[in-house]
């Protein structure tokens, strides 16, 4: 089993932006706490199958540049397998998982190329297959 887990506090603000009405706002996008887990298990009944798990969450972000508008955080939880095994004396790794498990709705992406900024939308639950072969 093997789990790996990060989170990052930010503390970003807005200087020198020519405007003394934003200086010292949060910048555009930027979430004050992002943390992650990942969780991998090795299935011991059926060598080379792995279990994963990620747990990702984005707090809250601004999306203007005067931080009047703001966009929720949001959670994500994925779960997947990838199964490692040699098909015609070649290395093969099946992967399957699927994203946003508990369906949530939420702003991926909050950036801003002006004042107004933009938004991108979260991903739906989706069900990614995938096969690499090592050569």
């Amino acid at each position: 089993m093997r789990l790996n887990a990060g989170v990052s506090y930010l503390s970003a603000k807005q200087k020198d932006t020519g405007d003394a009405a934003l200086d010292g706002n949060k910048v555009i996008g930027l979430p004050t706490l992002q943390s992650n887990v990942n969780l991998e298990y090795d299935v011991a009944a059926l060598e080379g199958l792995t279990l994963t798990g990620d747990i990702i969450h984005t707090g809250p972000r601004y999306a203007d540049n005067a931080n009047t508008l703001k966009v929720d955080g949001y959670t994500t939880l994925d779960l997947g397998a990838r199964y490692k095994t040699v098909l015609a004396g070649q290395d093969v790794t099946l992967k399957g998982m699927v994203t946003n498990v508990t369906g949530e709705d939420y702003w991926q992406s909050v950036g801003g190329y002006t004042d107004a900024g933009y938004l991108n939308a979260g991903e739906p639950t989706a069900l990614k297959v995938s096969a690499t072969f090592d050569f």
